[in-house]
This record gives structure tokens, C-alpha cells and sequence, in this order.
């Protein structure tokens, strides 16, 4: 099946905002620091290239452990490893799952995979230097490069950007062996509508079209997904029960996609029908992983391969195992770094739509410390629009039903 994905890039003044879409549909978010700070060295994330140094190869476990510089070794198996591991040597890697709690990166040898020609060259070129012990490859240094760590550029078929500056450099790193088409705009690219699919996106339910609704479970072990039918197969038979599950599996394969879930995952279907209803929601959800195993009585299990950081974990950073799972069975409340995100994402959207109107954001007590820890945000936004605007902490804010803020405009 041909899909057409189309990239948007929306340089705002406190972050970068990255969506895609794939056949119209929303199908990812992405977030990188405002790109005035892209000279700074941007955290280690997913697909990020390092020369490292084998501190320690365990034959037990198939695999070595490699210092890149992060403070915390990572971990390469051998079968990922580009010929022989041996203590002391330096090695390029590849951070195919970021370092989470008291685990290192997991690292990959062939940091080839997913890059285009002239990437490669790049890369090919800083190593014959050769670089020293923990220097990260020169790629997406620019914040408006940092989707491509893990888009392949080859899928898109059209890149819009709402920045000159960006446009260029987009153009420029992309080089004359992309043969998509890109786009120059004057508009704001992320609008309230793009910031209600993100809350949707981090919501624990989901109706599914025609009845029933998709809930999502994210433990340590994995995450787990039950197809309640509701009233949609209440005393219904069998191929009621196999039209609820084509539905839901029409609707995951958009879900997973744009939450970014990763690892394993239980999906609880409805019982199919028999042995033919089964083989056809294999088919439904070969999207997902063709070693899935659909048992009898609907319950699917597969381990999907990691490519980015799912949206969940980027909104409520883990802390401890029981806040993650406290947080994550919540649904969308998120962090307050996140949280203070949207606030300042919503203020800088009505600013640019109504130039002559001043607002007032109200916020919570906890929001009001974080944007005083933070000025260089409020700043920004100030060199941007002027002081237009003004951040007010009040204790009603907490109970003002938008996550503790709101934005009115001031009389």
C-alpha cells in the first residue's frame, strides 16, 4: 500500500516542533530545543553516533560494555557489534535506546542503518580523522535537523517549514538526492487543532469508530491494550465481535504509530469468531510485527522495534518505578516541565495570531516557580512579541481544568 508522509517543521521561539502526517492522518510528534540554543550540544538521544572505548567485554552475557562519555557505560551485544569486541578499542556505535534509570545506552555497530548516502559520507569522513574517545558525529546539529535521527528522509514526500533560515539549512542537509518536494511558509505550522491531537495522543482511552473504545496500560514490563467493546457487542455473537476488532485495529495501527510504543505489547481483543476471523486480524495487524502470536481467545502478543522514545515517556519523564506507573495510568497529565510547555506553546500561538491584543496567563503556583527558574523562556517570547503579555500564579489556576493554566486576554 502507497502512503504519502508529509513532515511539517514549526521553529517556534521557545522549542522546535516536529509533526508528520501519513495519509493526511497525524501519525507523530517530536520536540527539540529552540534553534537559537542548536550550537549548544543537545542531550545524547536516539540515533546519536559516538566513538567509544570497550572498557569491558562479558563472554557470559554475548556483548561488551562501552564508555561513551555519558558517565554511564553502554551495552553492545556481539551480534550487533561490526567485527571483534576487544577491551581498550575504540568503536563507532550507534544509540539505538537511550539510557533509562540505572541502564545504560543500548548501542548498535552498524550506525549505517537509516542514514542516506550523504550522511554516511559525512560520518565515513569524521572517522577517518579519526576522532578522539567519546566525540559525537557532526549530524543534526541544528535543531531543525534533529527529526532525521530517526525519519528516514527517503519516506518523505513532502517537508513544510515555517522559517527561512531553517528552510535553508533543511534544503542544504538534505542535499540533490532528495527528490521530495519542500516547502517554504509563512504561517504558524502548529495550531491549537495539532495541540488536541497531541492531548489525544497521551490520553489512556480512545472510542473506537462504531462503538467500543482501545484502553492503554503502559507497567515496566510492557504495555498492555484492552479492546473494550462496551455497548458495541453487548449479547452480540461472534462476527460482532470480529467487526469491533477490524476497527481496532484499523485504529491502532495509527495509535501505536503516533504514541510511539515500543517493546512488548499485549493487545486483549474479543474472542474472533474461529479460525478465519483470526488469520484476517493477523493480517489487520501485521503493522505491528509479523512475529505477533494471536491466541483463541483474541489475546495478541509481539515485541515491537524501538525507533524513538515513546510520547508518554517524553511527558512524564521517569523518575522511580512508582511515580512512572502512578503517572503513566493516568492518562495525559504529563510533567511540569511538559506541562509549562504547552502553556508557553498556547501563549506564543495566540501572540502571533492577534498582534495588537495583550494576554494574561494564569498559572499555577508550581508553573509560576518553574517560569521564574526559567526566565530565558519568558524572555524569548518577550523579544518576539514585546511585553504583550504577563504570567500570573494563582492557587485557582490548579483547578481551572486545562492542566494549571489558562491564557484570556486581558480588558
Amino acid at each position: 500500500m502507497v502512503t504519502s508522509l508529509q513532515l511539517f517543521i514549526d521553529i517556534g521561539v521557545t522549542e522546535t516542533r516536529f509533526f508528520w502526517t501519513v495519509d493526511e492522518a497525524i501519525a507523530g510528534f517530536w520536540f527539540a530545543p529552540r534553534r537559537s540554543q542548536s550550537s549548544d550540544a543537545p542531550p545524547p538521544s536516539v540515533g546519536d553516533i559516538f566513538v567509544g572505548r570497550i572498557r569491558h567485554v562479558a563472554r557470559d552475557i554475548e556483548g561488551a560494555f562501552v564508555d561513551i562519555g555519558l558517565g554511564r557505560d553502554g551495552f553492545i551485544s556481539a551480534r550487533r557489534a561490526q567485527g571483534k569486541l576487544v577491551e581498550g578499542a575504540l568503536l563507532p556505535v550507534r544509540i539505538r535506546r537511550p539510557a533509562v534509570r540505572h541502564k545504560g545506552a543500548e548501542l548498535d555497530g552498524d550506525w549505517r542503518g537509516g542514514l542516506s548516502q550523504r550522511e554516511i559520507s559525512i560520518v565515513k569522513e569524521w572517522l577517518a580523522t579519526p576522532p578522539d574517545a567519546f566525540a559525537r558525529a557532526p549530524l543534526w546539529r541544528d535543531a531543525a535537523l534533529d527529526i532525521f535521527r530517526f525519519l528516514d528522509s527517503g519516506r518523505i514526500e513532502r517537508i513544510t517549514v515555517n522559517d527561512v533560515s531553517a528552510h535553508n539549512a533543511v534544503k542544504e542537509y538534505l542535499g540533490d538526492e532528495w527528490h521530495g518536494h519542500l516547502r517554504l511558509a509563512k504561517e504558524n505550522l502548529w495550531t491549537d487543532e495539532i495541540e488536541a491531537e497531541l492531548d489525544a495522543a497521551l490520553e489512556r482511552t480512545i472510542d473506537i469508530p462504531g462503538g467500543g473504545r482501545l484502553i492503554f496500560d503502559h507497567t515496566e514490563a510492557g504495555v498492555m491494550i484492552d479492546i473494550d467493546a462496551g455497548s458495541a457487542a453487548d449479547g452480540g455473537s461472534g462476527r460482532l465481535n470480529d467487526r469491533v476488532n477490524a476497527a481496532a485495529a484499523k485504529l491502532l495501527a495509527l495509535e501505536i504509530e503516533r504514541r510511539a510504543v515500543s517493546g512488548l505489547i499485549v493487545i486483549d481483543f474479543l474472542p474472533p469468531s474461529g479460525a478465519k476471523a483470526r488469520q484476517s486480524l493477523l493480517r489487520e495487524l501485521g503493522f505491528v510485527g509479523r512475529q505477533g502470536r494471536l491466541e483463541k481467545d483474541g489475546v495478541f502478543t509481539v515485541r515491537r522495534r524501538f525507533v524513538r522514545p515513546c510520547l508518554l515517556d517524553m511527558a512524564n519523564p521517569v523518575i522511580n518505578a512508582d511515580s512512572r506507573l502512578k503517572e503513566k495510568s493516568g492518562g495525559a497529565a504529563g510533567s511540569l516541565a511538559w506541562t509549562a510547555g504547552a502553556a508557553m506553546r498556547g501563549l506564543e500561538l495566540r501572540l502571533a495570531r492577534q498582534r495588537s491584543t495583550h494576554f494574561r496567563m494564569i498559572v499555577s503556583p508550581s508553573m509560576e516557580s518553574y517560569f521564574a527558574d526559567k526566565q530565558e523562556l519568558v524572555d524569548q517570547l518577550k523579544a518576539r512579541f514585546g511585553a504583550r503579555f504577563e504570567i500570573v500564579g494563582s492557587d485557582h489556576a490548579d483547578r481551572s481544568g486545562r492542566n494549571g493554566y489558562d491564557i484570556v486576554e486581558n480588558a
